[in-house]
């Protein structure tokens, strides 16, 4: 799309530069799209001296825009990536100097890197099918299952070739016209077939999420979960949560939602997302929370097909599967966050249970040394153990401190990273 737009505006080409791990040149291609094909056009290519063992690909786009209007999405968007990409460094530089933004790399932990695979057998259109006939259309519709569809061994292809009433030895090239169309419509019925793989996915995973979460957002507090695998229409998929809670979070009336589709963010048309759809849907006086509360919650679904609710790719459609995999997630994390409330809540009043009866510590101390003589030092320390005993504090000191520790870091850490406005 950016190659599109720039080529549209200023006609210029896009300048790519790439390099392998110790590599001995860097290769540039200057290129263009052929609209009409949707090809691409190599306008020049050459290779340079590679002196100082750079690695990497750089990509160079001239486009037109108005920055004075475009600048705070951009740096909105570069935020929100940098939440659920946190093993990346992002620098901006804008036209003028005080445009400039940096968000440094907080891990070097990456997500495991996909595997390749075959299409599923529910996941199939006909122009697929139609391209993979084209390899071999002499090859038996037994040996077709086997060989091209993922988890389909020979009695899983036997039984679906009974399902649908052809012979196992039937050349693949002889499904034509309606009798391939009635062929998808089969496998996309056919019950039969094994679940996709997962590992053609890479989630963020719950440890990189939860850095990304408490870099961005500064919360007090960061939950977070990745579901197991599940599928849609053949298509796997998982979904990964996190609830920010307190900290540098602004209160609000309503839970405040970022969304992401593989780790691309999505920031227009939050009102037809099937994720602001499920927030609002849950009743959050069940996990504690009285609004305006200062919680954000991040949703990211990770699919080999985001199911968009619209050609903007803006929003994710209300597909059931993946609709219930998202309340499940929310609500993990949230039960998790009531847990946290409701121990806060028990430590706020014992702190008021302990500064009450401290309080009165002091009098009894001094009416039990003045009555029996004894030692005033002595009657405060027994007394004092016998609270801590009471209410079952082991160290007072250190619970305060904590409390202490996490406000100052907190505020600390909005300080480090504000984006330039």
């Amino acid at each position: 799309m950016v190659v599109l737009y720039a080529q549209s505006t200023t006609n210029t080409p896009i300048l790519v530069r790439s390099a392998p791990l110790k590599s001995d040149v860097i290769y540039e291609y200057q290129l263009m799209i052929d609209i009409t094909k949707n090809e691409p056009v190599i306008v020049s290519q050459r290779t340079l001296e590679n002196r100082y063992g750079w690695h990497g690909t750089a990509i160079k786009v001239v486009l037109e825009g108005d920055w004075s209007k475009a600048k705070r999405r951009v740096e909105e968007y570069l935020r929100r990536t940098a939440m659920v990409t946190p093993y990346a460094e992002f620098v901006l530089r804008g036209p003028d100097e005080d445009d400039a933004i940096k968000i440094p790399r907080v891990t070097t932990k990456m997500p495991d890197p996909p595997e390749e695979g075959l299409p599923h057998p529910k996941s199939v259109d006909v122009e697929l099918i139609k391209q993979l006939i084209q390899r071999d259309p002499n090859m038996p519709l037994l040996e077709f299952l086997v060989e091209n569809f993922d988890g389909v061994g020979d009695a899983i292809a036997k039984n679906f070739l009974d399902f649908v009433g052809l012979s196992q030895d039937m050349p693949v090239g002889k499904l034509v016209n309606d009798e391939l169309v009635n062929f998808v419509t089969k496998m996309r019925e056919f019950n039969g077939w094994r679940r996709p793989r997962a590992d053609w996915l890479s989630p963020i995973g719950e440890d990189i999420l939860a850095e990304g979460v408490k870099f961005v957002l500064r919360p007090e507090v960061v939950f977070t979960v990745t579901r197991k695998p599940s599928s849609y229409m053949g298509n796997p998929f998982i979904v990964e949560a996190a609830l920010a809670w307190g900290g540098a979070i602004e209160p609000s009336d309503k839970p405040v939602i970022y969304r992401f589709a593989n780790k691309v963010p999505l920031i227009y048309d939050e009102g037809n997302d099937v994720v602001r759809k499920v927030v609002d849907e849950i009743d959050w006086t069940q996990y504690k929370v009285k609004f305006p509360a200062p919680m954000a919650i991040v949703v990211h679904v990770c699919s080999t097909k985001i199911p968009y609710a619209s050609a903007g790719k803006e929003a994710i459609a209300e597909v059931p599967e993946i609709e219930s995999e998202v309340r499940n997630a929310i609500r993990e994390v949230a039960r998790k966050l009531r847990l946290y409330i409701t121990r806060k809540e028990k430590e706020q009043e014992l702190l008021m249970k302990y500064a009450i009866f401290s309080m009165y510590a002091e009098e009894v101390a001094n009416a039990l040394s003045y009555v029996s003589k004894a030692d005033l030092d002595e009657l405060r320390g027994s007394i004092n153990t016998l609270i801590r005993e009471k209410l079952k504090i082991r160290s007072l000191e250190e619970l305060l401190a904590n409390n202490t520790n996490s406000a100052e870091n907190n505020e600390k850490g909005s300080q480090e990273h504000e984006p330039s406005s």
